[in-house]
């Protein structure tokens, strides 16, 4: 029955009638027929090379053909040579070796390849912090920038204001035909105490640089030792008919020190922004104490301070 089907497989020309043509050279070697065992063997060996490229090969059968021929080659000699098969197992040993590093240089290609892209994701990441810092750095500069020139410029523009005012009080002073004598002498008192008329005085190409220069280097504080206050009393009496002690009898224990030098200075007529020059105190400190003398004396906001004594 197997002859029969090995004479089916030769006309299919398939890898079948290998595989049958082993299997009948095992059954006649099993029966004591070395002659046609090695006949139907000698037959494999032929077919073997020819189908051995084609998709129906099967690999593991190589080794038992060649097993089987160890065996054939016993019956028949009584030795046989097992170099074939060594040299078989060498090649497929060899080959999965191959595979082997073949699959673990692959790995480590991978692996490397891996480290390489996570050093340089890293790598980007940190370009990205570096240049995330030096925008907000460079915004930084720039916002200080420009807040140091605004400051710059607005300190300018108040300086400018601050002379310009002081200009005014200077000039009211040398007008005496301009304003009141009353309001005239105490004014000048003022800029004596503070000096600023020496200080102006001179070259008048530099006077508005010195005036500044002084200026700037004064605080309440020191504008404030500065002024001979008795004497601003003393003059505030003479000129508004006893103003000062009328006010400080009246109120000693209601209004403090400061608000009753800011209530003089307001009868003197000077405005917020020359008392601002002349005792070098802010702007917003001058409204709070108007506003406190207002609430201290139940007075209206748009109620003038200086007629509370007529």
């Amino acid at each position: 029955m197997l002859e029969d089907l090995t004479e089916e497989y030769r006309q299919a020309d398939s890898w079948l009638q290998v595989e049958s043509l082993y299997s009948l050279s095992r059954l006649w070697l099993n029966k004591g027929d070395k002659q046609r065992a090695e006949r139907y063997m000698r037959e494999v060996e032929e077919l073997f090379a020819k189908y051995k490229e084609s998709a129906e090969f099967d690999p593991a059968a190589e080794a038992a053909f060649l097993a089987h021929r160890q065996v054939l080659e016993y019956a028949q000699k009584g030795s046989y040579h097992c170099f074939p098969l060594v040299q078989y197992n060498n090649h497929w040993s060899e080959a999965d070796y191959v595979r082997y590093r073949v699959a673990e240089a692959k790995e480590r290609s991978i692996r490397d390849l891996r480290e390489r892209n996570l050093y340089l994701t890293i790598s980007r990441q940190r370009q990205m912090i570096v240049i995330i810092m030096l925008f907000f750095v460079t915004l930084g500069g720039i916002l200080l920038f420009v807040y140091l020139y605004r400051r710059r410029q607005w300190l300018l523009l108040e300086k400018e204001e601050e002379i310009e005012t002081l200009r005014g009080i200077i000039n009211d002073v040398r007008r005496d035909d301009v304003r009141c004598t009353k309001e005239v002498d105490v004014r000048k008192l003022m800029l004596q105490q503070l000096g600023v008329i020496k200080t102006i005085a001179g070259t008048p190409t530099e006077a508005n640089q010195q005036l500044l220069a002084r200026l700037m280097a004064l605080n309440e504080e020191t504008a404030n030792a500065l002024i001979d206050w008795p004497s601003i009393y003393q003059t505030i009496d003479l000129v508004y008919d006893g103003f000062y002690t009328r006010l400080r009898d009246k109120y000693k224990d209601v209004l403090n020190e400061k608000e009753i030098q800011l209530c003089c200075l307001l009868k003197a007529d000077f405005s917020t922004k020359e008392i601002n020059m002349l005792t070098r105190q802010s702007l917003q400190t001058i409204y709070q104490r108007k506003t406190q003398v207002r609430q201290k004396l139940n007075l209206a906001e748009a109620e003038d301070i200086t007629k509370i004594l007529g």
